[in-house]
């Protein structure tokens, strides 16, 4: 029986998403915007994502599965915060639905899906670091056919496509075959 799977990169203005399904190789993903807290309250963005959870990625799509990037520690604490919330909210609505909710390492997915799950030693600062590690996500989802726009679809993909790894022999070892051509490619 096929499993819808949702992968989610919360951040503290927007998720980025992606939905596929087992013994699919297509992906559907995007960016979801979390409400103004300035103009619609404090706590506006937490019943907004509880409301889309719910009506959309489970009532319309039958999500089973949410697999969901860990909170970066080194944030500011007001970030790690509003995330933590966001994420807390994740958790209730699949626990109230019976959905699995996998909280991952974002070293994880990125080993999966292009090989390694940090950037260089040689990238000395935070910030080359980072943007190497999320356009290495862009790239490797691009060369699987999806056309991502931005990193935050790029990571929503890697979260999905661990997930669905996991759950679907087929997917694995087509995974696997993309890894290995990936990693050929890369300079």
């Amino acid at each position: 029986m096929s499993e819808v799977v949702l992968g989610l990169d919360v951040a503290h203005t927007k998720i980025g998403w992606a939905r596929g399904q087992s013994q699919s190789p297509k992906l559907k993903f995007g960016v979801f915007l979390l409400a103004d807290e300035s103009v619609r309250g404090p706590a506006a963005h937490l019943a907004q994502v509880d409301r889309w959870l719910r009506e959309v990625m489970f009532d319309q799509y039958g999500v089973a599965h949410v697999v969901v990037e860990k909170p970066y520690l080194g944030h500011d604490a007001s970030v790690l915060a509003k995330i933590s919330e966001v994420v807390g909210v994740v958790r209730c609505v699949c626990a109230q639905r019976g959905a699995l909710c996998d909280l991952v390492t974002s070293g994880a997915w990125r080993k999966m899906l292009f090989g390694v799950g940090q950037a260089p030693k040689e990238l000395k600062k935070a910030a080359e670091r980072r943007k190497w590690l999320k356009q290495q996500a862009i790239d490797a989802c691009r060369a699987r056919g999806w056309d991502v726009e931005n990193d935050d679809e790029a990571d929503a993909c890697g979260l999905a496509n661990l997930a669905l790894s996991k759950l679907d022999a087929h997917w694995n070892s087509q995974n696997a075959a993309n890894l290995e051509l990936w990693k050929a490619s890369a300079p």
